[in-house]
């Protein structure tokens, strides 16, 4: 019985840790594309996660950004929620920024 694991590259333990952040942040990572000087990443904020926002990529820029909403008036807990939504926002961004090409690989989440 062979009990060894089959290793990885650096490259795909990058993409299943970038994977398993985002889902611990409350997103869904649905797929990454390796492009000519770039990363494409789609991600999207789980239903899990109230008040979770999304994200997307300015590509003049190349910089994430976080979609920014007015919820109207509400409550203390709600607010709460807000403002952690965006803090786990910010912390994936910081995520994002580290994909590059050369330190992950392309996957596709199949469902």
């Amino acid at each position: 019985m062979n009990t060894k694991e089959a290793e990885c590259s650096v490259e795909e333990e990058n993409t299943e840790r970038l994977i398993g952040r985002a889902n611990r942040l409350g997103y869904t990572v649905t797929s990454i594309e390796i492009e000519p000087g770039r990363v494409a990443i789609s991600i999207v904020p789980s239903p899990l996660f109230p008040y979770t926002p999304e994200l997307d990529r300015d590509f003049e820029t190349d910089q994430w950004r976080v979609q920014t909403t007015a919820y109207g008036a509400l409550n203390l807990d709600n607010i709460e929620q807000v403002t952690e939504g965006y803090g786990r926002a910010a912390a994936m961004v910081r995520e994002l920024e580290h994909a590059t090409p050369g330190n992950v690989v392309n996957y596709h989440l199949t469902r």
